[in-house]
């Protein structure tokens, strides 16, 4: 059975963990679709280990709704 509590992918210019949100980081996703593109993985920790994140459900409700109308672009995310 393949172990699932790790990230595989390193850290890079092109992929980022995060252990939790922080509405800052929609800047960074703004930036991310403005340049090459990148891959953001919440819930996981520096040591690449899956922590999950609370309340996903009501984060995946809330971050469309943000006023970001003046900032950001959200392109496209997924769970």
């Amino acid at each position: 059975m393949k172990d699932m509590t790790k990230m595989k992918p390193k850290e890079c210019q092109n992929v980022e963990y995060k252990e939790s949100w922080h509405d800052k980081y929609l800047a960074w996703i703004c930036g991310f679709a403005n340049a090459q593109g990148a891959v953001m993985y919440f819930g996981v920790n520096d040591e690449h280990e899956i922590i999950g994140l609370d309340n996903v459900d009501r984060l995946m409700e809330d971050i469309p709704n943000r006023d970001t109308r003046d900032r950001y672009l959200i392109h496209k995310y997924e769970v």
